[in-house]
């Protein structure tokens, strides 16, 4: 999984690839890669002695569970109020840009903890600088600690794009853009048959009675994950609700 997912890394890092279908998923390999790093990182850390001698409590898990409630609540209730912030009306209206948002704002919470992963580098690293020392001193050392070296690789990864991603493109600054690309892509919807409405303005209907809808003042260009991820975008003052 670690080799896999320096490939992809450096698949999707490369500023003139050769094949045409990279050059337009780059950001997509990027992030496929990051994410199999993640998963060798997190069976690893759990396949130690360390974690499975703490997990075996319940009251560990107890804890954990808790806690996990407790933020996935608490990131619920910022996320609707971020999206309340940018269209003025209940964030029950975007059911898919509060999920989405929900998950950016929980990132934000969990990231501060991915370096906690380097005490665990730290342990891997000393196991490489014995088996280097061993070497030079011309003793035996069975293999070359190659899962060491990988974890070490994939964790500084994850602690790399997590600190990048929480200070560039998902930073909070730029949470309320997200929003809108999100709301305008997953929710509004061109397609309605409302009669003082043009047909080419985006809307999202509101209330359970949907007898008022929220209209976009403006269209946006297509745009695809890439464009969601890195690009900046306009965000109207003022949307037009009518009933």
């Amino acid at each position: 999984l670690a080799i896999i997912a320096v490939f992809l890394i450096r698949l999707g890092a490369q500023e003139n690839p050769d094949f045409d279908w990279v050059e337009q998923n780059k950001l997509s390999i990027k992030i496929w890669g990051i994410i199999i790093a993640a998963i060798y990182v997190g069976a690893s850390i759990e396949r130690s002695e360390l974690f499975k001698s703490i997990w075996k409590f319940s009251f560990t898990k107890l804890i954990v569970s808790i806690a996990a409630s407790g933020l996935i609540v608490y990131s619920t209730g910022k996320a609707a109020s971020a999206v309340n912030s940018v269209f003025g009306v209940d964030a029950s209206s975007f059911p898919v840009t509060l999920v989405f948002t929900t998950a950016i704002i929980l990132f934000h919470l969990i990231a501060p903890f991915l370096f906690a992963i380097s005490a665990a580098i730290f342990v891997h690293l000393l196991v490489l600088l014995a088996w280097i020392k061993a070497k030079l001193n011309d003793k035996t050392y069975e293999l070359p600690p190659f899962h060491s070296f990988m974890f070490s690789i994939a964790s500084a990864i994850i602690m790399y794009y997590g600190w990048e991603w929480s200070k560039n493109e998902l930073s909070k600054e730029r949470l309320p853009e997200k929003i809108y690309l999100m709301a305008y892509a997953l929710d509004f919807n061109g397609k309605h048959h409302c009669k003082n409405i043009k047909k080419d303005v985006s809307v999202v209907f509101l209330g359970a009675n949907q007898k008022s809808v929220l209209a976009t003042p403006s269209a946006l260009e297509d745009f695809d994950f890439s464009t969601f991820f890195t690009a900046s975008v306009y965000i109207p003052s003022q949307f037009y609700r009518l009933e």
